[in-house]
C-alpha cells in the first residue's frame, strides 16, 4: 500500500520515494488542520496532480474526508468566477 512518488531529478536522476499509508494519513491530518479543510469544504485545486503539492497538500487530504474537490487548470481570466461556485 501507500504511494510511490518520484523526485524531479533536479540534482541528478529522479529518485523513487515510497510513502507508507500511515505517513500519508498523518500528513493529510496536518494539511487539513493548516488549511481548515472540513468535510463540507470545497477545494479548488489548480496545481497539476503529477506534482506532489497538488496531490498531497490539497487533493488527497480533502478526498480522504469526502470534501468536494474541483481539479482544473489555472486560468487567471476565469479564476474568480470559478471560486464563487
Amino acid at each position: 500500500g501507500g504511494v510511490v512518488l518520484y523526485s524531479s531529478g533536479v540534482t541528478g536522476e529522479p529518485k523513487r520515494l515510497s510513502q507508507s499509508p500511515s505517513k500519508i494519513a498523518a500528513a493529510n491530518v496536518v494539511a487539513r488542520m493548516l488549511q481548515g479543510i472540513k468535510p463540507d469544504s470545497k477545494v479548488y485545486s489548480v496545481i497539476p496532480l503529477h506534482q506532489t503539492e497538488g496531490l498531497l497538500c490539497q487533493t488527497m487530504p480533502a478526498l480522504e474526508i469526502e470534501a468536494t474537490v474541483f481539479v482544473d487548470r489555472f486560468d487567471p481570466h476565469t479564476f474568480l468566477q470559478k471560486m464563487e461556485r
